[in-house]
C-alpha cells in the first residue's frame, strides 16, 4: 500500500488545495452549493495530478534506477510490477471519466485540464531540460489550479491574487531546484543552473510576494469587504517566508518546500496561525 501512495504522490495532492484559493479568498469556502463543484474539481485534479506522475516514472523508470535520491520509486525497484502499474493508470482514468460526467465539471474547467495535461506532456517528454522554462511550466500549473477553482465557484480571483500565485509558485519551485542543490540531487537540469542567482532570484521574488499581498489587503475593495483587520495577516507572510529563506540558504535544509512546511514546527504554526487570522478576519469579522 506504501508503493501505491508513493506511485500516486498522494502527498503531492496538497498542491491542488490553490484550486480553493479563489472562493477562500473571497470568503465563500463555505457556500455549500459552490462546494460540491469546487470538490469535484479538486479530487478530479488529484486523479489527473497522480496519472501524470505515473506517465513521467514510466518515462524515466530506467534513468530513476541509477539515481541515488530517486532510484526508490516503487517502478524503479520492481516494488509494483509494470501490469499492475497499468491497472491502477486504468482505474485513475476510469475515476478521472466519472468525476467528469458525474461531477458537474464546466466546460471551461475541462478546457484548463487539458492544457494542464499538455504542458504536463510536453514538460515530462522533453521540457523538463530547457533551463528556467521548466520552471515557468511548473508554475502554470498552479495558476491553472487557481483559475480551475474561479470557474467551479463562478467567483473571478483577483489581479492580485492571480499575481501572488504565481509569484508563490515561482518561489516554491526555485526553492525546491536550491533544496535538491543543497541535497546534491542529479536532476540533468540542475547542472545549468547557477546557484546563486536561484538564492537572488528567491530574494526578489520574497519581496515582490510580500508587496503583493500588501497590496492586496489594502485594496479598496478588500478593505471595504474585510476592514482594516486583514492587514493582521501580513506579519505571518512575512516571517513565514523569510523564515524559510533563512533554512534554505543558511541552513541548507535539502526538503522541498511541500514538504518542508509539515515537518518544521515553526513554519507550520506559522502558517496554521496565518490561516487561523485569516479565518477570523473573513468568515467571524
Amino acid at each position: 500500500m506504501k508503493s501505491i501512495f508513493y506511485l500516486l504522490r498522494v502527498n503531492h495532492w496538497s498542491k491542488n488545495f490553490f484550486i480553493l484559493a479563489v472562493p477562500f479568498f473571497h470568503g465563500e469556502i463555505f457556500n455549500f452549493i459552490k462546494l460540491v463543484n469546487l470538490w469535484s474539481s479538486f479530487f478530479l485534479f488529484c486523479l489527473i495530478s497522480s496519472i501524470i506522475y505515473i506517465f513521467n516514472d514510466i518515462i524515466d523508470r530506467n534513468d530513476d534506477k541509477t539515481n541515488l535520491k530517486i532510484k526508490y520509486r516503487p517502478l524503479a525497484t520492481g516494488d509494483i510490477e509494470f501490469q499492475n502499474v497499468i491497472i491502477i493508470l486504468s482505474i485513475l482514468i476510469l475515476g478521472t471519466i466519472i468525476i467528469i460526467l458525474t461531477g458537474n465539471v464546466s466546460l471551461s474547467t475541462l478546457y484548463l485540464i487539458f492544457l494542464y495535461v499538455g504542458i504536463n506532456f510536453l514538460y515530462t517528454i522533453y521540457l523538463k531540460k530547457v533551463i528556467f522554462l521548466e520552471i515557468l511550466l511548473v508554475s502554470s500549473g498552479f495558476v491553472i489550479r487557481l483559475f480551475v477553482g474561479s470557474f467551479a465557484t463562478n467567483i473571478d480571483p483577483s489581479s492580485w491574487i492571480i499575481i501572488c500565485t504565481w509569484l508563490l509558485s515561482l518561489f516554491m519551485i526555485i526553492g525546491k531546484r536550491v533544496s535538491e542543490m543543497n541535497s546534491g540531487y542529479s536532476r540533468k537540469v540542475l547542472k545549468h543552473y547557477n546557484y546563486s542567482h536561484l538564492v537572488n532570484s528567491l530574494k526578489v521574488i520574497y519581496i515582490l510576494i510580500v508587496l503583493t499581498y500588501i497590496f492586496y489587503s489594502i485594496d479598496t475593495i478588500i478593505m471595504k469587504k474585510f476592514g482594516t483587520y486583514i492587514l493582521f495577516t501580513i506579519p505571518f507572510v512575512v516571517f513565514g517566508m523569510y523564515y524559510y529563506l533563512e533554512l534554505l540558504i543558511n541552513i541548507k535544509v535539502k526538503l522541498e518546500p511541500t514538504i518542508l512546511i509539515f515537518k518544521n514546527k515553526i513554519l507550520f504554526c506559522t502558517g496554521i496561525l496565518w490561516l487561523l487570522v485569516f479565518m477570523l478576519v473573513i468568515y467571524i469579522k
